[in-house]
């Protein structure tokens, strides 16, 4: 009943959207690695909070300190680079699907949201 063309829509937008999904399992990695980086910080900036009177003066301990935030927002940027495309791609797969749905909507617009959902899980089911 729904045009071949938005059937086609559907099925491109399921297949990126799975890809994205496969690649959010191989960043996990990488982002529990800038986890235990971070950790790692932390308990060293805790370390320095404990032991302020090891330092010759107060300057010495700011410095560390300083270092220490220094090494945490770059491991901050860190994230950012990891999962900022990715969520842009789920972002722009988000717009594409609201799009079809609006563009199908208006095409049949006596389709009910399960007679819709019910044209698209033949095709949907077989991809995944």
């Amino acid at each position: 009943m729904i045009a071949k063309r938005f059937i086609d829509q559907g099925i491109k937008i399921r297949e990126d959207f799975i890809k994205i999904n496969n690649q959010l399992n191989d960043i996990l990695s990488k982002i529990s690695k800038v986890g235990m980086d971070l950790k790692k910080t932390t308990d060293e900036l805790q370390y320095i909070n404990n032991n302020l009177g090891d330092y010759s003066d107060p300057e010495t301990a700011k410095l560390a300190i300083l270092n220490k935030l220094t090494e945490v927002e770059i491991q901050g940027n860190k994230l950012s680079e990891i999962y900022k495309p990715i969520n842009d791609k789920l972002e722009s797969l988000k717009n594409q699907e609201e799009i079809l749905y609006q563009n199908i909507k208006d095409t049949y617009p006596g389709l009910s949201d399960e007679e819709i959902v019910g044209e698209f899980e033949p095709h949907i089911k077989k991809i995944i």
